[in-house]
């Protein structure tokens, strides 16, 4: 291990020190400072005001610094070489190499990513030079490198220093030196211009700089600005010049004027202005790359117009506009308002063509192609029915639904958080989330969704509010389907649990067999997920996801399981021919649980996968020999649990870090799953071919995914087959035609 001694133990003695006591690879053996007794360095080592705490001991002992129980001899002297070594602890006085934390002026400078490989071994004193050059050095070098660099001025922010005046007064240097450092931003020289000279010789004479010392605690980066050697004024378009070189060597005829007004010099100097690509033609240009023009405005819009910092492109204007801060209530014009204007114009215009265009799922099927098929033998009864939905599927046609209820006015205002639909499809479970604050809880019934009017009816009980729901599904506790389980959110004192609701207490479906149920409620704070058991060996209970462990929890007699894991269980269901619970979880891992074994067992964990992402849904096929799932990548897999390989993916779905479920629904060969761009995807489960995308009716928001359901027997046995859709207050069908 290399042998270092720290000479100085201020802001950057300290930051060293406590960087070689996080890495472990260096050993201190001395630290020495002039101005700073022992006790001192334990009060400043241990609380800096900028870095905050040090996460370890700091102690005096024996007259030396103890940190972590390792000792470092200190000492007060002015000039270092005083110390002798054996009173630090080597065998030979001084020290072999020395490296200085500043800039020097006769000292080798080397900084890192710009020119340390010329380090030699004869060098025994070399300088890492500034922060500020450590900032700026890097960029200078890429700029030369790509495009070299004519001139160029860079502006630093400074923290305050410890010559600066507190409160103003006089100063016998400049005189805004002497004003407040609290209250002022002081313009100063610096020597970063220099330093880069040393460390990137080319450059010698092309830079110029200032700082300003302003009421920071820490040195911010530089900004840059450059003027480069050819004939582009902004690297971004040098760059995609070559890049349109490599294009029209492949055949392509048309490439994008540089957006730049340039105008040529005998001094070589630059003039920026910030109007669009002009058709500017450059007479010392004899190659392919002189002139050419944009074809319309859309292919302006595209990535051959370079980005600019702090500026967007107009492609109907063909000019640039500055980009204000967000900060300010009054800005129109910001990063989040634009692209946020691109997506609704990307959306009505997809509502536009999925309500004109014929839509076709595939290429050549259509219904006299399969149907010839059919009857000639070609297709068989299982591919006939799956082509069928997957044709049907790709003409459905939007249609809002009305919905009746006691409390008209509610409808108005209470938003759609999730439905969920029943076995059978002839219920939706509904998450309302009210106006004034909390959630309410209804059923919709599905027996009136005929054609053409498409009527249901909402079923509320005003009894059940103001808790935030984490996870539902429905459970078969005294017949299918007869109850909702749900995970509530904690609700200031009163703590999270998981509730089993009546349905009966909305709508009595089963008017010879329900009867008025109570309401079950299993003190489960925390819970992300939850399943019902349909498994004759798991009869009667239900699981819940927690943060690191898995709760089995039987209704009837109130009997317990845990099961440990190492992350938190977002996603969870049950198998019905086999023991096995399968979870989803943050780390991306998924497992299931042989609901035979002890909780504290070895080996309850019976299969495992891995998604690179944290698991957000699972649905078991109806085999039990496959499994779905989607994660907070926006990836889609099937897997075959028989070898633990994933056989398929499904390609489109977007997610970055929303809870979003999957529909899997085998009958009819279809997966659906809402995106976090609202965007609703029905892929062919049998070969993932994506035959549908629906554009939500509202704009987009991250508050108004859609939440849907689909069946191919909505409102019962002799239901529509259909998709519904919920989103704000609107409840819409797409019917099959």
């Amino acid at each position: 291990m290399v042998k270092v001694r720290v000479n100085g133990f201020g802001r950057i003695g300290r930051l060293v020190t406590s960087a070689v006591f996080s890495s472990g690879k260096v050993d201190i053996i001395v630290n020495n400072d002039p101005f700073i007794d022992l006790n001192y360095m334990v009060y400043q080592f241990q609380c800096d005001s900028t870095h905050g705490k040090f996460h370890g001991t700091v102690k005096a002992e024996n007259g030396k610094l103890v940190i972590n129980g390792k000792s470092i001899s200190t000492f007060q002297e002015q000039d270092p070489t005083n110390i002798k070594g054996g009173d630090a602890g080597t065998e030979k006085d001084g020290d072999k190499r020395v490296i200085i934390s500043a800039p020097s002026a006769d000292a080798p400078m080397l900084v890192m990513g710009v020119n340390h490989e010329k380090y030699d071994n004869p060098f025994k004193i070399i300088s890492s030079a500034s922060c500020t050059t450590n900032c700026l050095a890097p960029l200078a070098k890429v700029i030369h490198d790509n495009f070299g660099v004519v001139e160029g001025l860079m502006t630093a922010v400074h923290a305050i220093t410890a010559t600066q005046k507190t409160v103003e007064g006089p100063s016998g240097k400049l005189w805004h030196d002497g004003h407040g450092a609290v209250q002022n931003i002081i313009p100063a020289s610096t020597g970063t211009a220099k330093a880069v000279d040393k460390v990137i010789p080319e450059l010698h004479g092309k830079l110029t700089g200032m700082v300003f010392h302003v009421p920071t605690l820490n040195v911010l980066p530089p900004p840059w600005f450059g003027c480069d050697k050819d004939d582009c004024c902004c690297p971004g378009t040098k760059m995609r010049k070559s890049s349109w070189q490599s294009r029209r060597r492949h055949g392509r005829s048309g490439h994008q004027q540089n957006p730049w007004l340039r105008q040529r010099h005998s001094s070589q100097r630059q003039v920026y202005t910030t109007e669009g690509p002009q058709n500017l033609q450059d007479p010392g240009c004899e190659d392919d790359e002189s002139a050419s023009t944009s074809a319309s405005p859309n292919t302006a819009a595209d990535s051959s117009v370079p980005d600019l910092p702090g500026y967007y492109y107009d492609p109907e204007k063909k000019r640039y506009f500055r980009l204000l801060p967000g900060h300010n209530n009054c800005n129109p014009l910001t990063k989040e308002s634009i692209r946020q204007k691109e997506v609704e114009s990307k959306r009505l215009q997809l509502l536009e063509e999925d309500e004109q265009r014929k839509k076709v799922a595939r290429k050549g099927l259509n219904a006299s192609s399969f149907l010839q098929k059919s009857r000639l033998g070609f297709l068989n009864v299982t591919s006939y029915c799956r082509l069928a939905h997957e044709l049907r599927v790709s003409c459905m046609e939007r249609r809002k639904v009305q919905i009746q209820s006691s409390d008209p006015s509610a409808l108005a205002s209470d938003r759609f958080n999730l439905i969920l639909a029943d076995t059978n499809s002839d219920r939706l479970f509904t998450v309302n989330d009210v106006k004034v604050g909390g959630s309410k809880y209804g059923i919709i019934s599905l027996r009136g969704l005929k054609t053409p009017m498409l009527k249901v009816h909402m079923h509320e009980n005003l009894y059940f509010t103001n808790r935030k729901v984490n996870s539902v599904c429905w459970a078969s506790l005294n017949h299918l389907d007869s109850h909702i389980l749900l995970c509530l959110m904690g609700l200031a004192e009163t703590p999270g649990c998981a509730t089993l609701l009546p349905a009966s207490l909305f709508v009595s479906s089963h008017p010879g067999v329900d009867r008025p149920g109570m309401l079950c409620s299993f003190r489960i704070p925390g819970a992300w997920s939850c399943a019902w058991s349909m498994n004759i060996q798991a009869n009667n209970c239900f699981s819940t996801g927690l943060s690191r462990r898995v709760l089995l929890t039987n209704v009837v007699t109130g009997h317990r399981q845990t099961y440990g894991t190492n992350s938190d269980i977002l996603a969870q269901q049950f198998a019905v021919t086999t023991p096995l619970l399968f979870n989803g979880c943050r780390s991306g891992e998924i497992f299931a649980i042989d609901l035979r074994s002890r909780s504290q067992g070895k080996g309850w964990k019976a299969t495992r996968l891995f998604h690179d992402s944290a698991v957000t849904s699972v649905q078991i096929l109806q085999e039990e020999q496959y499994l779905m799932a989607s994660d907070m990548a926006g990836k889609i897999k099937l897997w075959d649990l028989r070898t633990t390989k994933c056989i398929r993916q499904y390609e489109g779905h977007v997610n970055e870090y929303a809870y979003l479920p999957l529909h899997v629904h085998e009958e009819e060969g279809i997966v659906v799953a809402v995106g976090q761009d609202c965007y609703t995807r029905i892929w062919s489960l049998h070969d993932a071919h994506l035959l549908r995308t629906i554009p939500s009716p509202h704009p987009t928001s991250k508050a108004d995914i859609p939440s849907v359901a689909f069946s191919s027997r909505l409102g019962g046995s002799r239901g529509a087959p259909g998709l519904l859709m919920a989103v704000r207050q609107d409840l819409y069908c797409f019917s099959y035609g």
